[in-house]
């Protein structure tokens, strides 16, 4: 066994190490660290740095809900869209397997919404793995082009599966732009998840939208930033 594993096989339930005497604990937590090589102790920090990070989606909590939100909602006025959403892929997976952690919406649809005595559709749908062509088509697409969906365009939407919820479709949004969310790391950059808002018609100013949801999805943001502090983030490595 490496001196790797051996430190990892020492860990016990919250980092602690199983060993009676706390101070011989740590000499010998010291000792073993010192011990590694480097690239032993670049493993060793990005375990550490896992296990204290939340899984998607089983680790993700209402705190994370709110302040996705709060992102989000910013998204929103800066867009000026009817609605912004946004799913993240789940922990250790690099195929398209999409949770959905974030829906805000413009103040007349929750406006219609309450009036209909509907539920919040981020709170009602928050975690859910429900499948989504259109988080498929953008999360693959090679290209990182913002993917748009137009329900008024038959063909985009003969593309959904019939188990598809389609609550913006529902909710008046008929024109989709989405795009991937990028964050970097040490040997590059993975795609983890989606960002998407949704008008009642094409944005007369495209191209300004979409530099907007990508600077917040795939730049130095306080939403990529959250993201990468506080989950162990799943997606394809870019």
């Amino acid at each position: 066994m490496d001196s790797y594993s051996e430190v990892i096989d020492n860990f016990g339930k919250g980092g602690a190490l199983n060993l009676a005497n706390q101070q011989d604990a740590q000499d010998l937590l010291v000792e073993a660290i010192q011990s590694l090589s480097f690239d032993e102790r670049k493993r060793l920090a990005e375990r550490l740095a896992r296990m204290a990070k939340a899984q998607i989606p089983g680790g993700i909590t209402l705190d994370h809900y709110k302040k996705i939100s709060e992102f989000l909602l910013d998204v929103r006025e800066a867009t000026n869209a009817m609605q912004v959403v946004a799913r993240l892929n789940e922990t250790r997976k690099e195929y398209p397997a999409p949770v959905f952690v974030g829906w805000v919406e413009d103040h007349d649809r929750e406006s219609i919404r309450r009036d209909r005595n509907e539920p919040e559709p981020g709170l009602l749908r928050f975690g859910d793995t429900a499948p989504s062509t259109t988080y498929e088509r953008c999360y693959c697409n090679q290209k990182n082009d913002a993917f748009v969906r137009n329900w008024n365009k038959s063909n985009h939407v003969r593309e959904r599966r019939n188990e598809e919820l389609c609550l913006s479709y529902k909710a008046g949004v008929n024109y989709l732009l989405v795009v991937q969310i990028i964050v970097k790391e040490a040997d590059g950059a993975r795609c983890v998840g989606v960002l998407g808002a949704g008008f009642s018609k094409e944005p007369d100013q495209l191209q300004r939208v979409e530099d907007l949801l990508k600077k917040w999805a795939q730049q130095n943001s306080p939403l990529v930033n959250f993201l990468q502090e506080n989950f162990e983030l799943g997606g394809r490595v870019l």
